[in-house]
């Protein structure tokens, strides 16, 4: 895979082990457990059709560590986050951040909770507000969360946010269609830091930026992680970025989680047939466009039009009967990872 990857890979964390010097690990950060998003779109004539974004989604967030999560458009990235992050409320299932059911807490005290959770979008430009100078836009959380005592210092913390991000202070008057790209990406990196947060969800932060760009980003947020001890969801379909920062891996597919494990592991030796599919449509773009001929025919199913069995069923290579009526569960593998897979499951069974 020497072409797939465009930077270096780091060196293992030790927040990966379960244990550190003896001491066990703290419990998880963030407990997702059976997240299901449905949305309904309503037609002419009264008819609606239910679409599922998210189908039985559970997994684990370490604290301090950056989970990574993969998948094509459309295969509920963008969903997960925003229920990650309480911005939308999910059909069934719960999302436990620090011990605390977020969707049982009453509105005042999930808006006192929001400051531990805090989320960069997609397009940096679009998620500032371009008539306000970058101080208050950095500075506007502390007005929302912070003490009467902290809202005197509110110029101060927001110049040494700005300088922790690689920034200078005099920034703070300046407005956000004076910055590059990759500034402005700093600036809403450093609001959703502005409040001390324990978890930082980014959903495709450097998807439309330059790869230098994207290297001074990454850099940021493994920085950022080892200095402060924030924990991060980083989302993205580029395998490379997931790659190079990331602790642990989901890989998704039509709303469900098929495979998680440690990323370079998932990278390396892909144990799910979708994996594989997303690791070889990779090498393709560096190699020869369309070379590889299962990525070629390669179509996700169409949310909302799941059957009992596989999503996958239908393109996977080594599908058999059971696939198309039972569904996979997310389980061990006999490697240290889970995987949705019978195929993978009765090697190991």
């Amino acid at each position: 895979m020497a072409k797939l990857w465009q930077w270096p890979r780091r060196t293992v964390h030790p927040r990966r082990d379960r244990s550190l010097g003896g001491r066990m690990m703290p419990p998880p950060l963030v407990e997702i457990a059976n997240l299901t998003r449905d949305f309904r779109n309503h037609r002419f004539f009264g008819i609606s059709q239910t679409t599922r974004a998210l189908d039985d989604v559970t997994l684990q967030i370490d604290q301090g560590s950056i989970f990574g999560i993969v998948g094509e458009s459309g295969s509920g990235k963008s969903t997960l986050a925003r229920l990650m992050v309480a911005l939308d409320r999910p059909t069934s299932g719960k999302v436990v951040f620090d011990g605390e059911d977020i969707f049982s807490l009453p509105a005042a005290a999930l808006r006192h909770h929001r400051r531990n959770f805090q989320m960069v979008f997609q397009d940096p430009f679009g998620s500032l507000d371009p008539r306000q100078k970058v101080g208050r836009i950095i500075g506007e959380p502390l007005h929302v969360f912070a003490s009467q005592s902290a809202r005197g210092r509110v110029s101060e913390r927001v110049a040494a946010m700005l300088e922790n991000v690689g920034l200078p202070a005099t920034a703070a008057d300046l407005y956000p269609h004076q910055f590059s790209g990759g500034q402005r990406q700093r600036i809403a990196m450093a609001r959703a830091l502005i409040t001390e947060p324990k978890l930082v969800v980014a959903d495709e932060p450097v998807s439309a930026l330059d790869l230098s760009v994207q290297a001074q980003i990454l850099n940021l947020v493994l920085d950022l992680r080892d200095t402060q001890g924030v924990t991060f969801v980083f989302i993205s379909h580029n395998l490379a970025v997931i790659d190079c920062i990331a602790d642990k891996v989901g890989v998704m597919h039509s709303g469900r989680l098929v495979e998680v494990g440690p990323a370079h592991e998932v990278f390396d030796q892909p144990r799910h047939p979708y994996t594989h599919e997303l690791r070889a449509s990779a090498l393709s773009l560096d190699n020869e466009i369309g070379a590889n001929p299962v990525a070629a025919r390669r179509r996700q199913t169409p949310l909302g039009k799941l059957t009992g069995g596989c999503a996958y069923y239908a393109q996977c290579p080594i599908a058999v009967a059971r696939c198309s009526v039972e569904r996979p569960q997310l389980r061990p593998d006999g490697t240290g990872r889970l995987v949705a897979c019978h195929q993978v499951a009765s090697v190991t069974e």
